[in-house]
């Protein structure tokens, strides 16, 4: 045998070097994909962190141009009107719709279409979605408010919010049904953990960070629990707030948000904010 035929054969991988070397790509992409799925997540989170700040100082700068007075939630003063909500109400500082969707959300709520079940002037424009939702104890929904089910409060003054640091003003959540293993009812507003066991806040103050949360196993619908155009039905998952934040209300101990499916409040018995 030549050496020319000998070196040629020595050349190639045999059968058992390339299942070995195919093996080994395997468990470096096994290990890794999950490595870049987590960074891409991050990288979101930080996406959305950044877009609820901005969501913050559009409420302080509104805050400025009304007197101190933060905005209604929801609100119309005849059912020939059209439907003005807090986003809706914002836009003129934040110029940019998608600031309000959060990248790692895929069904965000459907502001335009959702509250149209109401009738009337329908929703006004523009078009919006959002996957933050607010404080409706924070935003009032004022008096004279044509919205079935919606409070007859004023609005709140930055004055009365005594420790704005702890305020929750927005956050990851979805608007429920009613019903639902979790019990939900309608119009409220749970966290939507959706960042690898937490979520994002904006507080009263302008700041926001993320908070942890866990899931409880229970689920309802999201609001109004009909499937609409554009907005359908979507599954809600309950998670309970693990870290320690919010005020400390007496007579409790714990701060307010601890252990609760929401950052909605804190309330009074009469529903006034009480932080």
């Amino acid at each position: 045998m030549s050496v020319k035929s000998v070196r040629a054969r020595s050349a190639g991988f045999t059968l058992i070097e390339l299942l070995v070397v195919i093996a080994i790509i395997a468990i470096l992409a096994a290990i890794l994909f999950p490595v870049f799925a987590q960074a891409r997540e991050k990288a979101r989170s930080a996406s959305c962190m950044s877009n609820l700040k901005q969501v913050g100082l559009a409420v302080l700068q509104y805050n400025q141009d009304y007197d101190e007075m933060f905005g209604p939630c929801i609100y119309r003063s005849s059912a020939a009107q059209c439907i003005n909500t807090i986003f809706h109400i914002l836009q003129p500082y934040i110029k940019n719709a998608q600031i309000m969707v959060c990248p790692s959300d895929a069904t965000p709520l459907n502001i335009n279409v959702t509250f149209n079940v109401f009738g009337g002037g329908g929703v006004c424009a523009p078009q919006l979605r959002a996957s933050h939702i607010p404080n409706v104890v924070l935003f009032n929904s004022p008096p004279n408010n044509n919205i079935p089910g919606a409070a007859q409060r004023p609005l709140n003054s930055s004055a009365r919010v005594n420790s704005p640091v702890d305020i929750a003003m927005f956050w990851d959540g979805r608007l429920t049904a009613a019903g639902g293993s979790a019990n939900f009812s309608a119009f409220h507003s749970p966290v939507n953990a959706q960042h690898q066991g937490g979520l994002n806040v904006a507080w009263a103050d302008g700041h926001a960070k993320f908070m942890r949360a866990t899931g409880t196993g229970l689920t309802g619908r999201s609001f109004p629990g009909i499937d609409l155009p554009g907005a359908p039905v979507v599954e809600v998952k309950q998670y309970r707030i693990t870290d320690r934040v919010g005020p400390i209300i007496a007579p409790a101990t714990n701060p307010y948000y601890h252990q609760r499916d929401s950052l909605w409040g804190p309330a009074d018995a009469a529903g006034n904010l009480a932080g």
